[in-house]
């Protein structure tokens, strides 16, 4: 991957050092890891490193969720995001208030179903509507679920199953969504008109 850079354990300070963007100048995809991402980090990120399109965030702090908002605001262009972390629990309707936003891969993976449980079908399929053709979405959930997580899982996919069809689209402009818990994968995808 082009300008692929890692950040490891930076906060605000460490993003104004001068070294740092001497370094990084033309950077476009960045790995952030146990970073202390806030409002104002995302914001000097931007000042430095204007052109980045994409973002994998691993953080182990779960009392810091990341903000929606905050990135797409000072991201505007960013199409791909990875995140293996604490996110907000309004994140579908923090993406939703940035209408056709240009975001094409969106990569969430929780450490139980149980951090998940404010995941609301409906308002995922008016996301998945308002996404531009051939966007993708990806989900899994890592660790031993529990028999909460187990009904929480079988909720969800069966409400996929009643907004979205099963299997794998016959055209690649068609979105995509893609559940892996385990060892099982399960992908829905959102019909064209022609795949109807």
């Amino acid at each position: 991957m082009k300008n692929h850079n890692i950040l490891t354990g930076f906060d605000i300070q460490g993003l104004k050092s001068d070294i740092f963007g001497y370094f990084l100048r033309n950077a476009e995809s960045f790995l952030l890891r146990n970073c202390a991402i806030t409002k104002q980090f995302w914001e000097t990120l931007k000042t430095v490193f204007p052109k980045v399109n994409r973002f994998d965030i691993f953080n182990d702090n779960d009392h810091l969720p990341i903000s929606f908002t905050d990135l797409l605001t000072a991201f505007p262009n960013v199409y791909n995001l990875t995140f293996l972390c604490h996110i907000s629990k309004d994140w579908l309707d923090e993406i939703l208030q940035f209408g056709n936003h240009p975001l094409k891969c969106l990569t969430i993976s929780f450490n139980s179903l149980e951090l998940c449980d404010e995941f609301d079908c409906d308002r995922f399929a008016k996301f998945i509507k308002t996404r531009q053709p051939g966007f993708a979405f990806f989900m899994s959930y890592r660790g031993y679920p529990g028999k909460f997580g187990e009904l929480h899982l079988a909720r969800l996919t069966q409400k996929l199953d009643q907004i979205l069809k099963r299997g794998c689209p016959l055209h690649c402009e068609t979105d995509i969504i893609v559940i892996i818990h385990g060892i099982t994968t399960q992908r829905w995808y959102l019909p064209l008109s022609k795949d109807v």
